[in-house]
């Protein structure tokens, strides 16, 4: 789940990535106080001016826990009938905790601080420490910085589907992060390549509760972690930073283009971005208000199961081979008779890498498989759930 398709806000979540960064080299930005000597900084690395005034607020805990709440409530069938796919497809285990407790809970302790496109406003939590507060100070004036040139609420329409809001996201977190630490003098953009990055991520080494699962934790985290591996991929050893403004005004389509461009910048990785074939994949989210859905999950999705199963290398060379999917989800709660339907299809680029998909969803659905079916043929594999009565 990505907090940008349920919160008309932008939120910055504090990730540990925080903490590993040196940040002797700041500007000197405490807080709300110095406002306009932070935005001044923005906007001199990103070379664009700030097109309207952004006011800056330090608000509780409590405030942001409440404004969290309230998004959530506003979109209750729309959380509860993802958290109930991500229950059928194993990335949730079965709970009594509700989806939303759980998203609460999950991004109520950590953020730090989160951007208003409609009110153009930003809040800082009050608690958080000066030296953190400067990082999301930067980052949170790089999203007004995104809405006031690309109108944010448009970019990351309710209407996109998962896979192309999740890449859209990516984008807009990972420059933000990239501002940030480049104002630090923290940006390193050759430090790490993508299978590192990946393997940290399942290392558990970010803060996300130890009794999540790992494909939760590792979709959480894409937005922040590889959008940053990205941005940097694009903005090259020059930081061309108009590289980003191309991205913004003609974003990529899939997930799938930014795994494919980062394991072509991996040392000893092949050029992949030749193949792509997702220019028609996955645009729209059908039925957002009903509760039956159609939706198109994505490569870096498929990753994020494979990874609870396999290892890191293996789920990253199989979620490259991603050619499209579309998921399908019905449910009626009819008083004589309840009654749920998932299809996922997914192809691939060849019958091998569907036959390891396929055997890796299998891993993940024994301990309930009289619910399911998946089936295959040639590169084209298709989970099914059919559950009625319960």
């Amino acid at each position: 789940m990505y907090f940008n398709k349920l919160a008309q806000a932008v939120l910055c979540r504090t990730v540990a990535f925080l903490a590993i960064l040196s940040l002797s080299g700041c500007v000197g930005v405490r807080n709300c106080d110095s406002l306009r000597v932070a935005m001044d900084s923005v906007a001199a690395v990103r070379g664009k001016e700030f097109l309207a005034p952004v006011s800056c607020e330090k608000r509780s805990l409590g405030f942001f826990r409440n404004h969290l709440n309230m998004s959530l409530r506003a979109r209750e069938e729309r959380v509860k009938r993802e958290g109930r796919i991500y229950e059928i497809l194993g990335i949730l285990p079965a709970s009594r905790m509700s989806y939303r407790t759980r998203l609460a809970d999950l991004y109520g302790d950590r953020v730090g601080g989160f951007y208003d496109p409609e009110q153009q406003k930003l809040y800082l939590l009050t608690s958080e420490a000066p030296h953190t507060q400067q990082a999301i100070l930067i980052h949170e004036l790089t999203h007004a910085l995104q809405n006031q040139h690309f109108q944010l609420k448009d970019f990351l329409n309710d209407t996109l589907s998962h896979d192309r809001l999740m890449t859209r996201t990516a984008i807009v977190e990972g420059e933000a992060n990239a501002v940030s630490y480049e104002i630090q003098g923290a940006l390193n953009c050759q430090k790490r390549g993508v299978l590192q990055l990946l393997r940290s991520v399942a290392r558990r080494k970010f803060t996300l509760p130890t009794d999540e699962s790992l494909a939760l934790r590792v979709l959480m985290d894409f937005p922040y972690l590889v959008g940053l591996a990205f941005v940097c991929s694009e903005l090259g050893s020059g930081k061309e930073w108009r590289q980003i403004d191309s991205l913004l005004a003609a974003p990529p389509h899939s997930s799938v283009q930014l795994l494919k461009r980062l394991w072509s910048a991996e040392p000893g990785g092949v050029d992949l971005t030749s193949l792509d074939e997702t220019s028609a994949v996955g645009g729209r989210l059908a039925g957002l208000a009903s509760s039956n859905v159609t939706d198109t999950m994505g490569a870096y999705f498929a990753f994020a199961l494979l990874v609870e199963r396999l290892s890191v290398e293996d789920a990253f060379r199989i979620a490259l081979g991603w050619k499209a999917d579309q998921l399908s989800y019905s449910s009626s709660d009819a008083s004589s008779d309840q009654t749920e339907r998932l299809t996922w299809t997914t192809d691939w680029q060849d019958a091998a890498l569907a036959t390891e998909f396929r055997n890796a969803l299998a891993l993940g659905i024994k301990p309930r498989e009289r619910f399911y079916q998946i089936t295959q043929q040639a590169a084209e594999v298709v989970l099914t759930y059919a559950a009625s009565g319960q």
